[in-house]
């Protein structure tokens, strides 16, 4: 691959993300604060790792651009779906879910993640039968998108030698739970260098536990779940890596915060909105649905 190329359609891409945060959080808000959450996404530094291998220089991290792209195109659409209560959304979210399992291994956390959070939803909210044709038919959709590299993948060779499974037996639990605090101070330092992230984690993480306090004004803490899961999910990852844990930590976590940094952001956003009481963020539904569309999200 022609790497100036390739960094030419990444610039591509940022654009098309600075655009779909303007879209989603515009739905919600005013014009100035839309603006102002794309700007955001346009200051996050996706990070890349360069490595040498035979005189050749290596770029890893590509698909990580895209991945956290439909990731956040994905979970708005269900949220939209959620509040509108309209089935077009889910089917959505689910094309850009089995797009997320296509563009690499971690694609299987955003399925489930989608599971998950489609699943809450039907737990905590009412008309629960109303919705469920419509999560059942986004996860088809979903499945249907992936089901081709699912079918191809078996029979490609795996160049790996890790085996992060081996770690997952009752008798490496101690292990596991040693290298927890390990774990969390590295999180911590990578969440708060502000070369990187600036104060959008801190802000973040002051906000959530408003965030779920104020979930009876919204479907938004759907999101707020989401995230919590996800990090969650990858602490559990790192544990059982077979890899030496500071040198896996320090070249991967930062592309992996990115697959859902944006999602992190928008909520960061509502919460604000919330708090100020700008541009009708916390309204029901989005702006120009149908009364019909606002009473079914209700």
């Amino acid at each position: 691959v022609e790497e100036r190329m390739v960094r030419l359609w990444l610039t591509i891409l940022l654009g098309f993300f600075c655009l779909a945060m303007y879209g989603v959080s515009r739905n919600r808000a005013t014009p100035v604060v839309a603006v102002l959450m794309a700007l955001a996404v346009a200051t996050v530094a996706f990070r890349q790792d360069y490595g040498l291998q035979d005189g050749v220089t290596i770029l890893t991290g590509v698909a990580d651009h895209p991945l956290a792209l439909v990731v956040f195109l994905a979970f708005t659409c269900y949220l939209r779906g959620w509040w509108t209560g309209r089935a077009g959304w889910f089917l959505l979210g689910g094309v850009y879910t089995g797009a997320a399992v296509l563009l690499k291994a971690e694609g299987v956390l955003v399925l489930a993640m989608a599971v998950g959070m489609n699943t809450l939803g039907l737990i905590v909210y009412t008309r629960r039968m109303y919705f469920l044709p419509r999560i059942l038919g986004a996860l088809g959709m979903a499945l249907f998108v992936a089901a081709p590299w699912l079918l191809l993948k078996g029979s490609l060779p795996n160049y790996y030698d890790e085996t992060f499974g081996e770690l997952a037996r009752p008798e490496h639990l101690p292990a596991i739970l040693a290298r927890i605090p390990l774990l969390v101070e590295l999180f911590f330092e990578e969440m708060t260098d502000w070369r990187k992230w600036g104060a959008l984690w801190i802000v973040y993480f002051v906000g959530l536990p408003a965030g779920i306090a104020l979930w009876r004004r919204g479907r938004r803490m759907l999101l707020d779940v989401v995230v919590i899961v996800w990090l969650v999910g990858y602490l559990l990852v790192y544990s059982i890596s077979p890899l030496y844990l500071g040198y896996h930590v320090a070249t991967s976590i930062g592309r992996l915060l990115t697959h859902f940094h944006a999602l992190a952001l928008f909520q960061t956003g509502a919460l604000i909105g919330v708090w100020m009481r700008l541009g009708g963020l916390n309204a029901s539904a989005p702006a120009g649905a149908s009364e019909k569309e606002r009473t079914e999200g209700q």
